[in-house]
């Protein structure tokens, strides 16, 4: 083999070691990190109008200073998000999970095989589609489902509105604080998980407070789809939580504006969807209040039905007054 060949697999093998040492260095830092590390937070986005949700109000400048004296615990991982709970336990924190939104800039910086340069710009692409589709889904939880929603203020961008430094206690009980300003991150009313609340009514025997309930979950998925949002992730055990008295969606990076989600048959066709998991739940634990489900979506089908009927009855002209006239 010729000095010339030698040399040229030597620099293709070195680029391939380092790609590798990166790999393997990225893995052993963030995927084998069981739950939340500060890292898997961070981001370098820059600054999008896209985002951008306007300077806060008094009265969130009011809940920024009551949060900002407590310290907020670690509470659970979502799929998009981690989220911590306050002292009081009335609020939520939720950070996003950059680590799944922001591609690694070291993949932009080493020189890489054809091969895996592709693998490396296509992970990039969904990365980004990723961070698209949860931002707009927090956005429009934000601006158009706020009641629904529970979202008391929402920070996309890396702007100086908070000026406050917040403090937190992870899941190995180790204390540390972030200047807000610097995070994207979300504010919502802590809520109850649905099924937790129905099941508390039950064992109290408030029987009818449990059939509310139910009642204000298909009320929620009708109001919500009315306005022209769509939710692709339907259910009721990981999505509705009652805060105040009111259903609420906890999860909220599913959302989408969707006009045809008004048409009535979408409405109900929603509604079933997102009971299909009470309804297995109930049937196992309270049967009588599965059938109440199933009467209430009987009774809103027909309601439906009859009203589309009128709809589109047809007019029927009287033709001898017509013809008459026509003389």
């Amino acid at each position: 083999m010729t000095k010339k060949y030698k040399g040229i697999f030597f620099i293709l093998g070195s680029i391939l070691c380092v790609y590798l040492l990166v790999i393997a260095f990225h893995h052993a830092f963030f995927q084998r990190t069981q739950g939340f590390c500060i890292e898997k937070i961070k981001s370098n986005h820059s600054y999008d109008p896209r985002w951008e949700t306007g300077e806060l109000t008094p009265s969130q400048k009011e809940l920024v200073e009551k949060l900002s004296a407590q310290t907020f615990s670690y509470l659970a991982s979502g799929k998009a998000c981690y989220a911590f709970v306050s002292e009081d336990n009335e609020y939520v924190i939720k950070f996003f999970k950059q680590k799944h939104m922001y591609p690694n800039p070291l993949y932009d910086k080493i020189p890489l095989p054809t091969k895996y340069r592709n693998l490396a710009d296509q992970k990039k692409i969904t990365r980004h589609m990723l961070r698209e589709k949860t931002y707009k889904s927090y956005l429009i939880a934000y601006t158009v489902l706020n009641e629904e929603t529970a979202t008391e203020l929402l920070h996309l961008n890396k702007k100086k509105v908070i000026h406050k430094k917040f403090h937190f206690v992870d899941q190995h009980g180790e204390k540390f604080s972030l200047r807000l300003d610097k995070m994207e991150f979300l504010i919502q009313k802590k809520a109850s998980p649905i099924f937790d609340a129905i099941a508390q009514c039950m064992q109290e025997n408030q029987i009818d407070q449990a059939k509310d309930l139910i009642n204000n979950i298909l009320s929620h998925v009708s109001k919500r789809s009315l306005k022209g949002v769509s939710d692709s992730d339907l259910n009721c055990e990981n999505n509705l939580g009652v805060c105040n008295g009111k259903i609420v969606e906890i999860d909220i990076g599913e959302f989408t504006i969707d006009p045809s989600s008004q048409d009535q048959y979408i409405v109900l066709k929603e509604m079933k969807e997102t009971t299909n998991d009470l309804k297995k739940w109930l049937t196992h634990h309270y049967p009588a209040l599965a059938s109440h489900l199933k009467e209430k979506l009987t009774a809103i089908q027909q309601d439906v039905i009859s009203t589309l009927e009128q709809v589109e009855e047809p007019i029927v002209s009287n033709t001898n007054e017509t013809s008459c006239g026509k003389l």
